[in-house]
């Protein structure tokens, strides 16, 4: 191959590259989970909660979790305890702005016979300027297996504080 075929070679190739990976440089850029600010979330967070009743606020009781976040807006919320009784709760969250961020979690309930539907958990979480402490507060609700809303649960509040390892 002489010296023009080389060249022309090496530049259709590289011609390629930019454009196989323009399109994906543009979703990176436009998505808000992905952005810097939104992703400071992402990791894990030693937490406790304190549950109270939704509707005359009156303390229930109080646990100790793990919140976990990942990029992409996914993660997991790992109750203490039990986990046939407390299951791993399964998360989707936003960032929404102004260091506050929304979560969803859904989790399988049981009774004596087994699985009798699904709780939802949604909490509006906050992060300080340096990303080291956690916090939020939400409401819960309870579903049948068939999807139907059968009734208000418990409403958290949570503080904690970034899992580091050291």
């Amino acid at each position: 191959m002489n010296r023009f075929n080389t060249m022309a070679l090496a530049g259709a190739m590289l011609a390629g590259l930019i454009c196989a990976t323009t399109p994906v440089l543009a979703e990176a850029g436009s998505n808000p989970l992905a952005n810097a600010k939104g992703s400071r979330i992402v990791g894990v967070y030693d937490v406790s909660i304190d549950v109270h009743n939704c509707v005359s606020g009156a303390y229930l009781f109080s646990m100790v979790a793990m919140h976990k976040f990942e990029l992409g807006g996914t993660g997991q919320l790992l109750p203490s305890g039990n986990s046939a009784v407390v299951p791993v709760h399964m998360m989707v969250w936003e960032y929404l702005g102004d260091d506050t961020w929304r979560s969803a979690t859904q989790f399988f309930r049981y009774d004596a016979g087994g699985v009798i539907g699904t709780g939802r958990i949604v909490n509006e979480v906050w992060l300080s300027e340096d990303g080291t402490e956690y916090g939020g507060s939400g409401y819960s609700e309870n579903y049948d297996l068939a999807g139907n809303l059968v009734g208000v649960g418990a409403c958290p509040s949570f503080t904690g504080t970034r899992f580091t390892g050291g």
